[in-house]
């Protein structure tokens, strides 16, 4: 379900860039958090009085994280290879606006597509 929604979100949006502007994608972006928001308010989160508190340094070197990084290489690439997408890839979507407006000439209809 949630490739779907990976498909059909950016489609969506990609088509109503195309008839208006990006505005409108802001506008119902920021609208739809609103609902995340009021679920979040919504929580009641039951906790107990008696539990002491344990230190954040303590709870990582409890779960070993450390040894499983240096010692089990699937880890480790996969930890390298989120480091190198986010590095790299976050960019090109940050700047694909310019990208469709001066390379490739275009406006909205072009970044839409």
């Amino acid at each position: 379900m949630s490739t779907w929604r990976g498909l059909i979100g950016p489609s969506l949006a990609g088509m109503l860039i195309a008839v208006s502007n990006e505005g409108w994608c802001f506008l119902i972006d920021g609208i739809s958090y609103l609902a995340v928001i009021a679920s979040l308010l919504m929580m009641h989160v039951h906790t107990p009085n008696g539990e002491a508190r344990s230190h954040i340094h303590a709870d990582r070197a409890e779960g070993g994280l450390d040894v499983r990084l240096r010692s089990f290489v699937p880890i480790r690439t996969i930890l390298s290879l989120f480091a190198v997408i986010s590095l790299m890839g976050m960019p090109f979507v940050v700047l694909m606006p310019i990208f469709a407006a001066r390379v490739l000439h275009g406006g909205p209809h072009t970044f839409g597509f």
